[in-house]
C-alpha cells in the first residue's frame, strides 16, 4: 500500500506544527454503526515523500547511530555516568527511542550536559525510569536543514547509582518498548537507526582481604563490644574508615549494630567493603499468654509467660509487686515484668490485659407531670457496647426494655448482655408540678416547658389566672440558695412569659408568688 498519501480528519489540531510526525497523527475515522449515514466524514489528504525540500539539501546519510559505553562500579552505592553519543548525525531533524535497562542493578537519577540543540530534560520521558525505562523524543529547532554534529559526540550524560551484589551486571539497550525507534532526515525520511547498546556490572576486583574477630556487649547493656580486623595484600599501606566514622583498623567500646568498613590501598582500584554484626550474648525472649477480664467488673485477668533463653534459674517481678511467672487475678491495665536470669541478664516486656467495656444504654427519661401522677417513661431505645443479646431485670419486677406509665421515683435496671456480664445502671423518674398553693391565690395553673432544660437556654411560663396582677417567679437550688428571680405585670387573664435557666446543670424548685402571697411551686431539671 502506497503511503504517499496520508490522511487525518478535517477537525484534527496538530499538537507541534512544526513537526507534525510527533505524536503520530489519527489516520482512521471509527463508524459504530454501518447501517448510519457515511455523510459529513471530512478529511485532509497530505502529500508526503515526494515533496520538494526547499533547501536542496543533499540525500541525507543513512547510517546514524547512538551508542553507550562499558562502565563498571566496585561496590553498591556507587555512582556511574554514561555518555550517549552519535555516529553519522548530519541534517538530522529528529530521533526517538526507549533506552531499557535492568532496574535492580541501575537506579536511573538525571539526565545533564545537554549538548545538542532543543535537546532538554524535556526531551527525556522518565515515567519509567523506576522500571529500567527512559523514553527519548527529540526534534530540531532548524525544521529545514536540520542538525549535524561531529562524529563521537556525547549528546547528554545519564547518572545512575549502582544497586545490586557484587557479579550483578545488565545491558543498557536502545529499544522501541515506549517509542518507536526512528530517525528523522532532513527530507522527512524515517529509518531506524543503528545503536551499539552499554553494560554495566559490579565488579570488584580488589585484592585486599580482611577477617575480624568479633565481641559482642555483655548483657548489662553496656557498649563494650568490639571488632578486632585483620586485613592483607593490597598495595602499600592500607587505609580503613568505618560506618561509625573511625579510621582505625580495630575499633572497640561499640553497641550492638552493623559495621561497615571500607579498606582502601595506593593503587587507587576498587576499595573493599566488609560489613560485621555485634550483638548481645545468648538473649532472652519473652512470650505471653494473656487472659482478659470476662467482665467490665469481674477481676479475673491473668498472664502466663513463657520465657526462651537465658541461664537458669529465673527471676520475675511484675510492675504490681508480684514475682511469680503466672499472674493473676488483674484488672485491665498494662503489666511490664523484668526477668533477671543467672548470669545476670536482664529483659523487660509489657502486656495490656483487656476489659469487654461496660455498655452504654441509650436512655430518654419523661418525667411524670404531677407527683401523684404515673405518666412517666424509661425508654432504653438501643444497648451501645458487648454483645447481645441482651436481657433486663427492673427493680420493680418488670423485664421489658423500657419502663412506661410509671409514677415518680427511683428505677434501677440490671442489663445481662450475651456473654453473661450484668451492668446495672439507676435512672429517676421526678413528679414536676407539685401544684399551688391554695391561700386565696388568684393563680389557677402554671405551665412550663422544656424541662429538663439545658442550661444557659430558655424557660418559658405559661400563667393562667383569676385576675390580672403582679407574679414573681424565683429559682431556688437544692440546698435552697436563690439563683434567679423575674418579676411579671399581667394585662391578661392568660400569658406567656420568659425565663433564663440556671447556669449549672442540677435540680431545682421554682416558687411563684401573686401578688406578694405564695401561690405555687414548680420541680425543675436543668441539664
Amino acid at each position: 500500500m502506497s503511503t504517499s498519501w496520508r490522511f487525518v480528519p478535517k477537525n484534527y489540531i496538530f499538537p507541534t506544527p512544526t513537526n507534525p510526525f510527533l505524536p503520530p497523527f489519527p489516520e482512521s475515522i471509527t463508524v459504530p454503526n454501518l447501517q448510519d449515514s457515511l455523510a459529513n466524514q471530512d478529511f485532509y489528504g497530505v502529500k508526503i515523500g515526494d515533496v520538494a525540500d526547499p533547501s536542496n539539501a543533499p540525500p541525507p546519510a543513512l547510517n546514524t547511530s547512538f551508542s553507550l559505553e562499558n562502565l563498571n562500579a566496585c561496590n553498591a552505592g556507587d555512582t556511574v555516568v554514561f555518555h550517549l553519543s552519535v555516529e553519522d548525525f548530519q541534517n538530522i531533524r529528529g530521533f526517538q527511542f526507549t533506552l531499557d535497562w535492568d532496574a535492580n542493578v541501575l537506579n536511573f537519577v538525571s539526565a545533564s550536559n545537554f549538548n545538542l540543540t532543543n535537546l532538554t530534560n524535556n526531551s527525556v520521558g522518565q515515567t519509567g525510569a523506576s522500571n529500567g525505562k527512559l523514553s527519548f523524543i527529540w526534534v530540531s529547532s532548524q525544521t529545514s536543514s536540520g542538525i549535524t554534529v561531529p562524529n563521537g559526540t556525547a549528546i547528554c550524560q545519564l547518572k545512575f547509582v549502582a544497586n545490586g551484589n557484587i557479579g550483578s551486571s545488565t545491558p543498557l539497550s536502545f529499544t522501541d518498548s515506549v517509542t518507536d525507534m526512528l530517525v528523522v532526515h532532513q527530507n522527512l525520511t524515517q529509518v531506524v537507526p543503528g545503536s551499539t547498546a552499554g553494560s554495566f556490572i559490579i565488579d570488584n576486583n580488589s585484592t585486599i582481604s580482611a577477617t575480624a574477630l568479633v565481641q559482642s556487649t555483655d548483657c548489662s547493656g553496656t557498649p563494650n563490644g568490639a571488632i578486632d580486623l585483620t586485613a592483607s595484600g593490597g598495595n602499600g599501606t592500607l587505609n580503613y574508615l568505618w560506618s561509625n566514622g573511625a579510621t582505625t583498623q580495630d575499633i572497640f567500646m561499640l553497641p550492638v549494630g552493623q559495621y561497615a568498613v571500607t579498606i582502601t590501598d595506593a593503587s587507587g582500584g576498587c576499595p573493599l567493603v566488609k560489613s560485621y554484626q555485634v550483638t548481645n550474648p545468648t538473649p532472652m525472649a519473652i512470650d505471653a499468654m494473656v487472659f482478659n477480664m470476662s467482665c467490665p467488673y469481674l477481676v479475673d485477668g491473668a498472664i502466663e509467660l513463657s520465657i526462651t533463653g537465658g541461664e537458669a534459674p529465673l527471676h520475675y517481678l511484675w510492675s504490681d509487686g508480684s514475682t511469680t511467672r503466672i499472674n493473676n487475678d488483674l484488672y485491665e491495665g498494662t503489666y511490664t515484668v523484668t526477668v533477671t536470669d543467672d548470669a545476670g541478664c536482664v529483659v523487660t516486656a509489657s502486656f495490656d490485659v483487656q476489659s469487654p467495656g461496660p455498655i452504654s444504654p441509650v436512655v430518654n427519661v419523661t418525667n411524670a407531670s404531677y407527683m401523684n401522677t404515673s405518666n412517666g417513661s424509661v425508654i432504653i431505645s438501643d444497648v451501645n457496647g458487648s454483645t447481645g443479646p441482651f436481657s433486663f431485670q427492673w427493680n420493680n419486677g418488670a423485664t421489658t426494655q423500657s419502663l412506661m406509665n410509671i409514677p415518680p421515683g427511683d428505677y434501677v435496671v440490671t442489663i445481662t448482655d450475651g456473654v453473661g456480664c450484668q451492668h446495672v445502671f439507676g435512672y429517676e423518674v421526678y413528679g414536676l408540678f407539685t401544684g399551688t398553693v391554695d391561700v386565696g391565690s388568684n393563680l389557677e395553673s402554671v405551665d412550663f416547658y422544656p424541662n429538663p432544660v439545658q442550661a444557659t437556654e430558655e424557660l418559658t411560663f405559661a400563667f393562667s389566672v383569676k385576675k390580672i396582677g403582679k407574679i414573681k417567679a424565683t429559682i431556688y437550688s437544692a440546698d435552697g440558695q436563690e439563683v434567679g428571680s423575674e418579676q411579671y405585670i399581667l394585662s391578661t387573664l392568660y400569658a406567656i412569659r420568659q425565663m433564663d435557666a440556671p447556669l449549672v446543670s442540677g435540680f431545682y424548685i421554682v416558687l411563684f408568688e401573686m401578688d406578694g402571697q405564695p401561690a405555687g411551686r414548680l420541680k425543675l431539671v436543668v441539664q
